[in-house]
């Protein structure tokens, strides 16, 4: 298919100027940002809505109306297209793995045990809040969920501006060693597994980007960015 594309016609500057502006350069720092949480083994789950919030498919990253110059460029970069696939495939991967070790903690009594204990009135005072203040919106059949969700993520200390910081910051050493459970040891390694291989994944993805932009620049003598974009995206 490829080579009839290259057969009707040949790739010009415009279109590679919109390949840059539209697809290779919102995607090398949205990939970078997903190597960044994984090297930290922070996956980025969310038990609601079930899923990855900032670690998604290629597609995922881009302004839906440039999914149409994703495809023309993938059409005509198959060592591109073949590491977006393998990446979006360990990207549900990833998420199969992070949706099932929130199951499992979710169903872990050890949790529940240490959750109960950690939120009597007594316990609560030491950190001068009520469960509603820890909480907030979260009801509380959502709690142990949001527990299970910072583990399942690696959580370190939260910013204050979390409404569960002070409560998750000095507890969180107790609820991450739930991780080495017998019943929830397996899943925390299929997904670290997971990730490793994500994370490879995306390595593989930003090498052949890069290569291909600096391809394409030197070709075509366009730039990564005009002076224009630059300006616009300062100024957001």
């Amino acid at each position: 298919m490829a080579k009839n594309l290259r057969a009707k016609g040949k790739v010009g500057p415009n279109i590679v100027r919109a390949w840059f502006d539209t697809v290779l350069n919102p995607l090398l720092p949205a990939l970078s940002l997903e190597e960044e949480c994984l090297v930290r083994k922070d996956w980025t789950w969310r038990f609601i809505p079930g899923g990855l919030e900032a670690i998604r498919p290629v597609r995922g990253h881009l302004d839906i109306n440039a999914r149409d110059n994703l495809e023309q460029f993938l059409e005509l970069h198959s060592g591109v297209a073949f590491a977006v696939q393998m990446h979006d495939k360990n990207v549900v991967g990833l998420s199969d793995k992070c949706g099932q070790l929130q199951r499992r903690l979710e169903q872990s009594p050890e949790l529940l045990r240490i959750y109960k204990r950690l939120t009597t009135p007594e316990a609560l005072s030491d950190i001068g809040g009520s469960l509603q203040q820890i909480f907030g919106a979260y009801p509380p059949e959502h709690q142990v969920a949001l527990i299970a969700q910072y583990i399942v993520n690696n959580t370190g200390d939260l910013p204050e501006y979390h409404t569960t910081a002070r409560f998750w910051n000095k507890h969180k050493h107790e609820f991450l060693a739930v991780l080495r459970q017998r019943s929830i040891l397996v899943h925390a390694l299929n997904t670290e597994k997971a990730g490793e291989t994500l994370l490879k994944s995306v390595g593989l993805l930003l090498r052949v980007l890069k290569e291909t932009r600096l391809r394409l620049s030197l070709e075509h003598d366009v730039p990564y960015v005009t002076a224009r974009a630059s300006y616009h995206e300062g100024a957001l």
